[in-house]
């Protein structure tokens, strides 16, 4: 998804606030993870293609609120994730 203003639009409707901590499961190149961002007090997002994740990696290092895992999510435990 690479249309910037649908998902700005998308991720405003639904509701999120810095109160909250979002799941994003294939984070690809981080178009909705920079909305979520914006929004969402912590974002946990899921990227299993290194080359996604280096991308992520690069372009989202300096942000604290963003707990990037290079993993996928259908073997991982949720008992483990810092909520």
């Amino acid at each position: 998804m690479k249309n910037s203003e649908l998902v700005r639009d998308l991720v405003e409707k639904s509701g999120i606030s810095k109160n909250d901590t979002v799941l994003e499961i294939g984070a690809g190149e981080g178009v909705i993870t920079s909305e979520l961002l914006k929004r969402a007090g912590k974002v946990i997002a899921f990227e299993l293609d290194k080359n996604f994740f280096d991308i992520l990696f690069q372009k989202f290092q300096r942000n604290q609120s963003l707990d990037l895992k290079n993993e996928d999510f259908l073997n991982f435990s949720l008992p483990h994730l810092s909520i």
